[in-house]
């Protein structure tokens, strides 16, 4: 066991780079997927984004090629009145193939989002036994309940649990019979009967299957990982969030579960968080935040590229500039939460401080 027998109250956090443990790719993996998968013109004006210093993540573009579509954004809203000519210098187009080109890369981005991470049912019980493995490690014998947060898309975890006969999960959602389940946050506070331990599950950015309720408008979760079918009768768009805001979202359910993240990590002592990239620029806050809130606080930060990682997550500021009373209590562990040797090398990083 790692933390949470120290910290009865320590959370989980887990980023792209703990699902890769299942079989799934990271958000830079992705990324390459593709670049090989796109035809010729979508990879060329893929590549006008990713050539942009700073965007190294899909969600980025996505964020940017969602703020197109909508025509929202102030900047986007200039170019739609002026129409200039878009694109490399050596080939400009007319602002409406710009367009054209941003909603063909849009869509087959998202076709292929849900191509690469959708839960493959026969692999289930492979999954179940290494949810069940990861979860061992970080928790005691006395532990009742795990709070989980993350900002995959991914049905992994609550999937994978769905048969378990140790972990009883809750999503947020009431299971409604004959119907998709209904987005109801007070099922978080309430308490069980099972003797099974709980697992509150957080997910921060949405899912594969939350969609909105055409006539209702009301959050749900369905049992297919699909994209929203334009014109359907029933369910409105995919329930999605990309991280490139530094405001907490407003929009429901990403209101509630940001705050909810936000009220349990100050509760904690120690957070354990695996693969991710802290490219999120609210929840950096949320995590300094916690570090700053007491002294005791500790973030273990497991992954490959955990150096780069706690480098984003304080914005990458000359050493001088960032205090040590806050970088002594980030403890870096570069290395792969599902290696066999990963709980040896997590005692060997905290024990060097």
């Amino acid at each position: 066991m790692i933390a949470i027998a120290e910290d009865p109250k320590a959370k989980l956090f887990l980023g792209a780079g703990a699902s890769r443990a299942f079989g799934f790719p990271t958000t830079k993996e992705f990324l390459d997927h593709l670049e090989k998968s796109a035809s010729l013109e979508q990879r060329a004006f893929l590549t006008q984004f990713t050539s942009i210093p700073g965007i190294t993540d899909i969600e980025h573009v996505l964020e940017i090629l969602d703020q197109i579509a909508s025509g929202d954004d102030p900047l986007v809203k200039y170019l739609a009145f002026h129409k200039p000519k878009m694109g490399p210098s050596y080939a400009p187009v007319e602002y409406s193939k710009f367009l054209e080109n941003a909603s063909s890369l849009r869509e087959h981005i998202r076709v292929e989002l849900f191509r690469e991470y959708e839960f493959v049912d026969e692999r289930r019980p492979e999954i179940q036994k290494r949810l069940e493995t990861i979860l061992g490690r970080v928790r005691s014998e006395n532990t009742k309940v795990i709070d989980i947060f993350t900002t995959n898309y991914d049905s992994v975890i609550e999937k994978g649990l769905a048969q378990s006969q140790s972990y009883e999960l809750v999503d947020g959602f009431r299971e409604v019979p004959g119907e998709p389940a209904e987005w109801d946050p007070a099922i978080f506070d309430k308490t069980s009967s099972s003797k099974k331990i709980r697992v509150n599950l957080f997910k921060l950015h949405g899912s594969l299957s939350w969609r909105t309720g055409k006539k209702t408008g009301k959050t749900l979760r369905v049992d297919t990982e699909e994209k929203s079918i334009v014109g359907s009768k029933r369910f409105g768009e995919n329930l999605l969030l990309y991280p490139a805001s530094k405001v907490a979202p407003i929009k429901e359910p990403f209101g509630t579960l940001y705050s909810y993240f936000t009220r349990k990590l100050l509760s904690a002592r120690m957070c354990i968080v695996i693969g991710f990239s802290f490219r999120d620029p609210y929840l950096n806050t949320v995590f300094v935040d916690f570090l700053r809130h007491d002294r005791s606080n500790q973030l273990l930060v497991i992954s490959p590229g955990a150096e780069e990682s706690v480098q984003n997550l304080f914005g990458k500021p000359t050493p001088a500039e960032i205090p040590e009373s806050l970088t002594r209590r980030v403890v870096k562990v570069k290395s792969r939460f599902e290696d066999p040797d990963v709980e040896a090398t997590v005692l060997a990083a905290i024990t060097r401080r």
